[in-house]
């Protein structure tokens, strides 16, 4: 892949980090189906690292999910892989599944109570 391709693939998954639903990132991937290739996730796998150096918990855990959401589709398909995604019918905006995942299991767990959601795989 060269450089401008790369810089491209760059621009898709940003987009697709910032969705503000999983609706939204699900029509991101309809459109841009190269967010399921090798090279998106080698590229997801280096964001994460670097996420990790720079210690930013925040990003890291927003290109886990996300990698980890796009390995699920590939597995499962798209449908399949947002369909779990939804828990009773009510999104959880992508920006604050990624903050869960950042947090400690115990914490994590304290919000979801105080926001009246059960915890989840996901999380």
């Amino acid at each position: 892949m060269n450089s401008l391709d790369l810089v491209q693939l760059f621009d898709v998954i940003q987009t697709f980090v910032q969705a503000d639903t999983w609706a939204a990132s699900q029509r991101i991937i309809e459109a841009r189906p190269e967010l399921l290739s090798d090279e998106a996730d080698q590229l997801l796998s280096q964001l994460v690292a670097i996420a990790r150096q720079q210690g930013d918990a925040q990003a890291e855990g927003a290109f886990t999910e996300h990698r980890q959401l796009l390995a699920h589709c590939r597995q499962v398909g798209l449908e399949a892989a947002f369909a779990e995604r939804t828990m009773e019918g009510d999104e959880i905006p992508s920006e604050l599944g990624a903050l869960l995942t950042a947090l400690p299991p115990e914490q994590r767990q304290v919000l979801l109570d105080a926001m009246e959601f059960p915890e989840s795989e996901d999380f």
